[in-house]
């Protein structure tokens, strides 16, 4: 065999032992629209709180193949594109802003693919209905009849919730309205009694509390034919800009957890009548709370993973075509009454809060129980810890959505979007 030839075949070899290792590391890799990076512990508690950060907080990136639409891995560069797959394996992507400084400008959008072909042209078989439920926790909630109203709208088929020290909301529950469809169990019935909700420590044993909360409702959901199902809180929305059931038909059947990222309201004045009505900015900037997100888990497999997770495979979507809308204590009513009753925590407890406007918050109820007259150095502090504070964003970090309790059909629905994001 001459040289020449000998040369050729071990670069034969070589190829093919590329391929096939390139090949396993995509089996091996998860699939994902963004593969984030591992959830902060709380010893980095002051890394993840109380500083600008950019809008995208996930360093890695999955691409799609515009041949076979299947994941690749590639490296990261210095002006990066996202890259979704259409129905047809083509592929659209938008340019992501460079940053300026440490500031970046949120793209946001309809949701609706520019060089998609008009759906008379490529004509789809109608999927069968997809069937999405959301379970929680709740306490004292502000217009929670406006919440179920929003998210039956939105397409969800059924929600699972446990009330807690609110028997005022019983009535609401059992009316014609919602009773079918609501599962309700409540704190009296026993369903949670190895963890006392009135408990000092509450904040800490809420976490067990929602994880039988969690588990028994994705038991529920697997009897009534549910195939989804999100764990979201009283005072969070879901909102898609495009159809749910088109992001699980793109992820494929190995995906078990889709996560939203969330997105916080930034409030004006002490009270609202709707704050789900009245508020209509958010930011991803100077937020006050958690930042990972909240996940739909596959009720078929899936199980609990923590309060923003389900196991298996997870993806994360950008923001732009899902989120969660988080209006975290969004009037002083709802600050004062989620605070107020951790006012006999112990110091240490305190201190492993990870989000330093919640300590303040619980401290100044231990060291100030009255409040003053008419509370008026509460709500001074509320004022300034929370209104004023969102008074510091800047233009291009906020984003406007504009929301009624009438959405359109955003679960098995067509695709666009049932309100207008606009830059501020």
């Amino acid at each position: 065999m001459s040289f020449v030839d000998r040369l050729r075949e071990l670069r034969l070899d070589a190829g093919v032992f590329r391929r096939a290792t390139d090949r396993g590391a995509n089996e091996s890799a998860p699939s994902a629209f963004i593969r984030p990076r591992p959830i902060e512990s709380r010893s980095s508690k002051e890394q993840s709180v109380g500083r600008r950060q950019s809008s995208n907080e996930f360093s890695g990136r999955r691409f799609f193949s515009s041949a076979a639409g299947s994941p690749v891995s590639r490296p990261a560069v210095s002006s990066p594109k996202k890259v979704y797959p259409t129905a047809n394996n083509s592929s659209w992507t938008t340019e992501a802003k460079e940053p300026a400084g440490e500031r970046q400008v949120i793209k946001v959008g309809t949701g609706v693919r520019p060089d998609d072909p008009p759906s008379s042209l490529c004509p789809k078989p109608r999927s069968p209905k997809l069937k999405v439920g959301i379970t929680l926790m709740t306490r004292k909630p502000h217009r929670f009849d406006w919440w179920l109203r929003y998210h039956r709208n939105l397409g969800i088929c059924h929600v699972f919730v446990h009330v807690e020290d609110t028997p005022e909301l019983l009535p609401l529950l059992d009316s014609d309205e919602f009773a079918g469809f609501v599962t309700v169990t409540t704190g009296d019935d026993n369903s949670l009694d190895t963890h006392n909700p009135n408990s000092p420590d509450n904040y800490y044993t809420l976490m067990q509390r929602q994880e039988e909360q969690v588990r028994r409702s994705v038991v529920s959901a697997r009897r009534m034919g549910i195939q989804w199902l999100f764990h979201i809180d009283d005072d969070e929305l879901l909102h898609l800009t495009e159809p749910f059931s088109r992001l699980v038909r793109e992820l494929g059947s190995d995906v078990t957890c889709i996560t939203f990222v969330n997105i916080e309201a930034t409030p004006k004045s002490l009270n609202a009548e709707c704050v789900f009505e009245e508020i209509d900015t958010f930011s991803q900037h100077l937020m006050l709370a958690y930042r990972n997100g909240k996940s739909a888990g596959r009720v078929s497999v899936a199980d609990w993973h923590g309060p923003h997770r389900f196991t298996g495979r997870y993806c994360v979507v950008p923001v732009e075509r899902a989120c969660i809308l988080h209006f975290e204590s969004c009037t002083y009513e709802q600050w004062r009454n989620k605070f107020i009753k951790h006012k006999e925590m112990g110091e240490a407890k305190k201190n492993d809060i990870p989000f330093p406007f919640y300590r303040d918050s619980v401290t100044l109820f231990q060291e100030d129980p009255s409040g003053g007259k008419n509370e008026q150095r509460w709500k001074a502090f509320y004022q300034e810890r929370k209104i004023e504070h969102f008074e510091q964003l800047h233009e291009d970090e906020k984003i406007r959505i504009r929301l009624t309790s009438c959405p359109k059909q955003m679960i098995d629905g067509a695709s666009g979007s049932f309100c207008k994001w606009r830059n501020a």
